[in-house]
């Protein structure tokens, strides 16, 4: 199992992840499940899907 330096940056704490576990994104979500700590790629498609609903005219007509 491989292990990740914890040290303190500012006032916050963060984390040294190994090269294996780099991300692609800039931006991580990060949530608890029980006791574990959860770290992913925030899933970009689905921000953007918002961003193109939420652009809609509000008069727009939706077929049945």
């Amino acid at each position: 199992m491989a292990t990740a330096k914890v040290f303190r940056s500012g006032n916050s704490q963060a984390l040294r992840l190994p090269k294996e576990f780099r991300f692609q994104s800039k931006e991580v979500e990060i949530f608890r499940r029980g006791d574990e700590l959860v770290i992913r790629e925030k899933p970009e498609s689905l921000e953007r899907a918002f961003h193109i609903i939420t652009a809609l005219p509000d008069d727009l007509e939706i077929p049945d």
